[in-house]
Parts: C-alpha cells; sequence; structure tokens
C-alpha cells in the first residue's frame, strides 16, 4: 500500500478500487482534459516532425492520449481515496469518515511493553 504525505480533506469513498471502477466513473472534465492532452499531442507531433510529418503527428497525438489517460486516472482515484472533492461518489458508492492521524501519546500495548522490558534484560 502506498503512503501519503498528507491525509486526505474529503471522505474516503474506496481505498483500493479497481481499474475498471476508477475508469467508468469519470466525469466530463476528466473526458475535456484526455481529449484536450490528445488534441494538443497531434499538431505538436505535426510541428517537431521534420521529415516524417505525418507519422509524427500520429505518435504525438498517441503520446497526448496515453498522458491524458494517467492524467485522468490520477485524478479520479484521487476523488476516490479522499485527496479531491467526492461528492457525486460518495451519493454513489456512500462513503467512510477520513483517517485521524495516528496518537502517539498512548501508552504501548502489553505486548509491545513485554518485549521491550526483554530486550532490556539482555
Amino acid at each position: 500500500m502506498a503512503t501519503h504525505r498528507n491525509l486526505p480533506t474529503f471522505p474516503v469513498v474506496d481505498e483500493e478500487p479497481p481499474l475498471k471502477k476508477v475508469y467508468t466513473n469519470l466525469t466530463f472534465k476528466d473526458y475535456a482534459y484526455w481529449t484536450v492532452f490528445t488534441l494538443v499531442g497531434m499538431p505538436y507531433g505535426y510541428a517537431t516532425g521534420k521529415g516524417a510529418r505525418l507519422q509524427s503527428m500520429y505518435f504525438g497525438g498517441l503520446l497526448g492520449f496515453t498522458a491524458g489517460a494517467f492524467y485522468v486516472y490520477q485524478n479520479s482515484l484521487a476523488r476516490f481515496k479522499g485527496f479531491r472533492d467526492n461528492t457525486s461518489l460518495q451519493k454513489k458508492y456512500g462513503s467512510t469518515p477520513p483517517p485521524q492521524p495516528l496518537d502517539l501519546t498512548t501508552p504501548l500495548s502489553p505486548v509491545v511493553e513485554i518485549l521491550t522490558e526483554e530486550e532490556k534484560k539482555s
């Protein structure tokens, strides 16, 4: 499981959603980003491909399509994990409260205390 520097600010909908679930819950804005990435990649490939402009245009479109897919996956996953606003997902799937930070001031459990006492003896 990956670790995060910050705790989620919104309720967590699904801690580890499968790939299909992430891509089936894209918003209109996600599709717009994906389209823009693809459409920007095509003229960029055409402009930079000196000897083979048409092939470079298709390759630039493919790179833009791939970059857009990764970008919208990241955004959708962040909504599931509570790092972005996810009110629509909460209505659809329900939610769990965001995790609380660890409380390091509580005393150790009895098992840990016994283990630390044994280490002190040896």
